[in-house]
């Protein structure tokens, strides 16, 4: 100790007084995925741009008809169908790789997923 210095408490220390109310609550660190995904659910933006999506199901409709014409509140019924459904397949995925203690997701993990599901690969 030196002379002249201020008396040394325990909040000098780094330690407060009542330590009950000073400590610090620690959260699971969330990874880059996870924080995206939470991100993504927050909000009502689609994921895949509209005109995209819709030239890629007038693509498929394509292949079967030429004759199809498609109602707008209809493209934004199949485009919302469409990711709830690979949104969904993403997130079990994620569980799938996170049960093997991985954090990279993985062609098999979405072959399990779907398998258990009843839908095709």
């Amino acid at each position: 100790m030196n002379i002249g210095s201020p008396p040394q408490t325990e909040e000098s220390f780094g330690h407060s007084l009542n330590e009950k109310t000073s400590k610090k609550i620690k959260k699971k660190k969330e990874s880059k995925v996870d924080e995206e995904i939470k991100r993504l659910r927050e909000s009502t933006k689609l994921v895949i741009p509209r005109k995209a999506f819709e030239r890629y199901a007038r693509e498929l409709l394509r292949d079967c008809r030429n004759d199809f014409r498609f109602q707008p509140l209809a493209v934004d019924a199949l485009q919302e169908a469409a990711e709830n459904v690979s949104v969904q397949l993403f997130e079990d995925s994620l569980l799938c790789a996170n049960h093997r203690q991985r954090k990279t997701l993985c062609i098999k993990d979405m072959h399990l997923v779907s398998s258990l599901s009843g839908s095709k690969k």
